[in-house]
């Protein structure tokens, strides 16, 4: 089995800048960093980059030269693919490291971001994961901060350039959304990557706040990455020594901890843990624990109160083979009170974890290879029927709202009214609402009036498009129920504007929380099928040219 994060030289901006590991800029060595002055360091370290990028005599226009008709960037270093995906500030693109041949992710983000808040991620993540070197995090191998990204006209575009490890086995949550939940054996290799990863970040003060299966990727090997840091908070040494809490509540609520929930200050090392809880509980049992970490719930306020046969019998009905010593190993981690959850290295310590286990890396990689073909076999195949959706749709003269839109950004949920402890809840078909936003760009919508109307027919038609019925509009809300092959959930898009971006929050209002995420990638195969379709100049980043450029660091 080949190494699981093969050795990078670390670099910012100039081939000749060294990195010492006990400089100031020790946080971009490829060693594990220690908790010596973390925060400062990065930001230093990046600074001092930024400063060598535009006081530097070498210029950073990368397009002189091509690749066998594929651009590069960085004086021919990369070499630039096709795009991966796309997000509200970027894209990212496959690319080739022609220093060691090895393929990568290439994360371009235009320099004049769309918000602050965007702005902001960014910052975090680069700080966070500039920071963090261990085996099972993704890892950021090389940053520019003054990239001249070439367009097709032979201008260049001021960017933004994130070298990340490339996690082609995809996301943790398409082997469980499409093959089911894992066996316990497996589930505990993951549990260790997950925990061990944890364990380094919390040591160097980073608290990552929006740990869930979509930000879980594996590697070539099935080896599991923590990913996007966009939300992480990062404490100085004092403060995290002192105990201080954070205060920002951000990440996704079905996975936030109760007292984030509550809008209570909160310790970022409990937090993790719960939503670390949350995504091994979902591994083991293919259900989440709760829909929501309120007392609201009838799962947590089964928990809260006490009544934790009563929560294991209602859920042992869809996952009766989990093992005692795997409830007790959750039942650490998914403490209503944060005090009372069991630390990271108790954990690792449990005797679930440390029960013997005959399975090799070998077994490992075989049995996840198998899943991911039938991942890859289900998501071609409703690729294919999206395609055709649209097409349908195109022939019917209907309005495409998704010419321009970028990747989705997943977010929140809403609470439920109380649900009574006299009878077990279904684990299926609940009326608990969850939601998930699409941040549409401000390039998006097409002819005259008012946007919001437009986008709303535009939803209206794709819900058409997918054979949805009972499709209704309200104002600035559309509502319809999903066709049985994407098990019948009701949905409810409501469009809102967020500052100064239209959002369109898509509302699972009844049916299982997996229908619901199958029947919403089939919207988001429906819009990366017409991006495909339409044709979109791959150079045509996100962050539009007006406005005032906001600073990265």
């Amino acid at each position: 089995m080949a190494s699981l994060m093969p050795g990078v030289d670390m670099q910012l901006d100039s081939p000749q800048t060294s990195i010492d590991t006990d400089s100031a800029a020790s946080t971009l060595s490829p060693k594990t960093v220690h908790t010596t002055s973390t925060q400062s360091s990065t930001v230093s370290a990046i600074s001092s980059a930024r400063s060598t990028s535009t006081s530097s005599s070498r210029p950073h226009l990368s397009s002189y030269a091509s690749h066998d008709g594929h651009k590069t960037i960085c004086e021919g270093r990369f070499i630039v693919l096709e795009t991966l995906g796309s997000g509200a500030t970027g894209k990212v693109k496959l690319g080739i490291d022609t220093t060691t041949g090895e393929r990568v992710a290439l994360k371009i983000m235009g320099k004049r971001a769309t918000s602050k808040r965007q702005a902001d991620q960014n910052r975090r993540e680069i700080e966070a994961m500039t920071t963090i070197r261990h085996p099972n995090v993704l890892c950021l191998s090389h940053v520019e901060l003054e990239l001249k990204y070439p367009k097709s006209d032979g201008t260049f575009k001021d960017c933004i350039l994130l070298v990340i490890e490339l996690a082609s086995g995809g996301e943790l949550f398409d082997f469980m959304m499409y093959t089911g939940a894992f066996e316990e054996t497996i589930a505990k290799i993951y549990t260790r990557h997950l925990l061990s990863a944890l364990v380094t970040c919390h040591a160097n003060q980073i608290y990552h706040r929006d740990l869930k299966p979509e930000n879980l990727l594996l590697d070539e090997h099935y080896q599991l990455k923590i990913a996007d840091f966009g939300y992480s908070a990062i404490q100085n040494q004092y403060d995290a020594a002192n105990g201080a809490l954070l205060h920002t509540e951000c990440g996704t609520r079905s996975y936030m901890a109760p007292e984030i929930l509550a809008h209570q200050p909160y310790n970022g090392t409990a937090a993790d843990t719960w939503s670390a809880g949350v995504v091994i509980f979902i591994m083991i049992t293919g259900n989440p624990p709760f829909q929501l970490a309120t007392r609201s719930d009838w799962w947590f306020n089964a928990i809260a109160t006490g009544n934790v046969d009563r929560f294991w019998r209602a859920h042992m009905r869809s996952a009766p083979n989990i093992s005692v010593e795997a409830r007790s190993f959750l039942e650490l981690m998914l403490k209503p009170e944060a005090s009372d959850r069991a630390t990271l290295r108790q954990l690792l310590e449990h005797e679930w974890l440390n029960e013997m286990s005959d399975m090799s890396h070998d077994d490992l990689y075989n049995l996840m290879d198998e899943r991911k073909r039938k991942v890859d076999a289900a998501k071609n195949h409703e690729r294919e029927k999206a395609k055709q959706a649209a097409a349908a749709a195109r022939a019917q003269g209907q309005y495409d709202p998704f010419k321009d839109q970028h990747r989705v950004r997943r977010g929140a949920g809403q609470e439920v009214e109380d649900t009574s402890l006299a009878t077990l809840p279904p684990l299926r078909n609940t009326t608990k609402t969850v939601h998930t936003k699409l941040y549409i760009p401000d390039s998006f919508g097409e002819g005259a009036g008012d946007r919001v109307a437009r986008t709303v027919e535009g939803f209206k038609a794709v819900m058409d498009g997918l054979k949805f019925t009972e499709v209704n509009v309200v104002k600035n809300k559309v509502k319809g129920v999903a066709p049985e092959d994407l098990g019948k959930v009701e949905v409810a898009v409501k469009l809102f504007c967020d500052s100064d971006q239209l959002v369109a929050e898509v509302n699972r209002k009844g049916g299982d929380i997996f229908d619901f995420r199958k029947a919403f990638e089939k919207i988001k195969e429906l819009v990366e099928g017409r991006e495909e379709e339409t044709a979109e100049p791959e150079d045509d980043l996100a962050g539009e040219e007006g406005g005032e450029p906001i600073d990265m660091i």
